[in-house]
This record gives structure tokens, sequence and C-alpha cells, in this order.
């Protein structure tokens, strides 16, 4: 009998304790399926993480942007010509001197993706140049004008007659409004991690329509300009700066001819092609908003 119940209770030992190894190696599958849980929830985070940077990098490098923008200048502004004054007898060359000049542009910047654009629009620049001769009034140092005929001899007779000019201590100012049509390739890049700054750069050409041009000289008391006559029959170059003026005929010296004959009129001047570049900043104020 005793035997009997020792078996029983040896059966019921192996029993609990094959239910206790049981349920550990059920616990130890779970905790490993539950750590298999939380590692698949990492990676696939992780995953997430490098789609959505991925995501961003691409969106960057396919983005299309645009600017309006407005800007102006203001500095030193010249016309680029020759001065030389040639005369019988005489040569100069002519100061030229920049003035002040100004510029207005708007302009439409469309960029392909995140570094490379155009840039297009329309301005209006002003242009402004001084040039100045010292000349000469002798007599023997005189422009040629060509050979006209005077009607008014008093033989009753037309007479040929070379005509000549002098000038001297000569200021005239030229101006012109030009519109601007410019065409550039652009390039602009981004810094720092979250990129709030970045630079721009622009190379390209600009189509310069004259709009308005004239010129003027300027009122100078020092300044004179002599007219006269030179006839074969006469020895004596008539008007000359030495001889009595003939103010029926125009000969003759005026001084200040600038105020005194209000001397300007209109420039013609012709279309012009010019290289611009441009180098700027950029910084993000908002998110869609440069």
């Amino acid at each position: 009998m005793s035997t009997i119940i020792s078996n029983i209770k040896k059966t019921i030992f192996l029993f609990a304790a094959g239910c206790l190894a049981t349920t550990v190696s059920a616990q130890q599958e779970t905790g490993g399926r539950e750590r298999s849980q939380y590692n698949n929830g990492q990676q696939q985070q992780r995953q997430r993480q490098e789609y959505r940077e991925d995501y961003r990098e691409e969106k960057k490098d396919t983005t299309k942007t645009s600017y309006l923008t407005v800007s102006g200048g203001v500095g030193s502004s010249s016309f680029r010509y020759k001065l030389n004054y040639q005369i019988e007898g005489f040569e100069e060359k002519g100061k030229r001197n920049a003035k002040l000049g100004y510029e207005i542009d708007l302009r439409y910047s469309y960029f392909f993706n995140r570094h490379w654009g155009f840039s297009t629009g329309v301005g209006i620049s002003r242009y402004a140049t001084t040039g100045k001769l010292t000349g000469d009034m002798s007599d023997d140092k005189y422009m040629k004008l060509g050979n006209m005929t005077d009607d008014d001899d008093f033989s009753g007779h037309p007479r040929e007659f070379e005509l000549r000019a002098r000038l001297k201590n000569l200021e005239e100012k030229q101006t012109a409004f030009l519109l601007d049509i410019p065409l550039l390739a652009m390039y602009q890049t981004h810094f720092g991690e979250e990129e709030k700054w970045g630079m721009y750069a622009g190379l390209g050409v600009k189509l310069q329509i004259p709009v308005k041009a004239k010129y003027k000289v300027e009122g100078n008391t020092a300044s004179e300009l002599n007219v006269s006559g030179y006839y074969p029959h006469i020895p004596s170059d008539v008007g000359s700066p030495s001889e009595a003026p003939v103010p029926h005929h125009g000969f003759g010296t005026i001084n200040d001819p600038g105020r005194e004959l209000d001397w300007s009129g209109k420039n013609k001047l012709k279309l012009g092609v010019a290289g611009t570049a441009e180098l700027g900043f950029l910084f993000t104020l908002g998110e869609d908003t440069d």
C-alpha cells in the first residue's frame, strides 16, 4: 500500500515538474515574441524615419521655386566713345567724365530644381557723361565745315567760301534712358542643417533699347565759339578771332555759346547688348517664402 502511495506521489511530482517546465518555456517563448515585436517596431520606425529623410532629400532635389524681385541701384555711369578733336593744325583728345546714373528692375526668377534656373524681366536705366574740350582760338587752327555759297556778296554775284569754326573750353553733357531686358542663367545653394540661408549667382546678357537721349552744352563764361569764312579773293579769314565780326553773315565770336544759343538737341543711339552678372544672399523668412 505504501508502495502504491509512493508511486502516486512520484507521478504527481513529475507531472507538476513537467507543467512547470512547460509554463517556463511558454513564458520564455512569449518574452521572445515580445522582444521580437519590440525589435520589429524599432526597425520599422527607423525605416519610416529613413524614408522620410530620403523623401525630403528627393523633394529638395525636385522642388521648383520662383522669385519676383524689385531692385534698384545708383552709381557712376558713362557712355563709351572716343572724344578726339581734330582740326586744321590742331589735335586734342578730350576728357570724358562719368556722371551719376541709376537703374530700377523688376525681375522674375524660376528654378527648375534646388540649384539651377533662369531670370528675366524689365528695367529702366539712366546713363550720363560729360565731355570736355580745351580747344584753341588761334586763326591758323580751325575746323573745316565744308564749302558754301554766299548769296549776299556786295558785288551782286554769288561767291563760294569755306566755312570754318573754332571752339574753346567747351563742356557738353549727354544723358540717355534705356529700356533693359536681361536674360541670365541662375545658380543657388543653401547652407546649414536647416538651410535657412544661402547664396545665388547669375550670368547672362542684357538688351538695352534707347528710349530717350539728348545732349546739352553747359553754360560757361570761359567758353567761346568762333565762326568764320574764307573767301579765295579775300586775303584774310573773315570773322576769325583776330578780325572784326561780320554779324549779317554770322561771322564772329560768341561768348558762352551754351547759354547764348541754348545749344542742345537729341542724340541717336544704337541698340546695345551688354554682359551682366550678379551675386547675392538668400535668407528664409518662412516655409514657403524667401
